[in-house]
């Protein structure tokens, strides 16, 4: 995950440079059934509390949020790089590494349909690993 902005909030509040212009920044933010956990807790502590303007437990509203221009927000590289009206801030400095994991139960893991879904998973995954950990731009 990496932060993003839309064109039109950079337009009218600037392109932050370095972590301290975050803190004249508003901000779109997770909220608890999201997975608050510290890392996002620590992202946020770079905004001024005031600042953080709307909290979603949705992706997609936190992206139509962003793209609307109400602030900077943590999205998912896959999902944000496709809005071309999206812009990543500070990508070298500010990201949020989140693990993947394929689990099934232990009663059906052998199954052949099971199988080949996680296989197929897997594959799918590594294939767009730049795509999901933004390196592919």
């Amino acid at each position: 995950m990496l932060c993003n902005a839309s064109q039109d909030y950079l337009s009218q509040y600037g392109m932050p440079r370095r972590f301290s212009d975050l803190k004249n920044h508003f901000h779109v933010g997770f909220d608890e059934e999201m997975g608050y956990t510290q890392a996002i807790a620590k992202l946020e502590s770079m905004f001024k509390q005031d600042n953080i303007r709307h909290r979603s437990n949705s992706h997609l509203e936190m992206i139509e949020a962003t793209r609307a221009g109400l602030g900077c927000s943590m999205l998912s590289c896959i999902i944000a790089d496709s809005h071309a009206y999206l812009r990543r801030l500070l990508s070298r400095i500010i990201f949020h590494d989140q693990e993947i994991w394929l689990v099934t139960h232990a009663e059906i893991y052998r199954s052949a349909r099971i199988r080949a879904a996680n296989d197929f998973l897997g594959k799918i995954l590594e294939e767009d690993a730049d795509k999901l950990t933004g390196l592919s731009l």
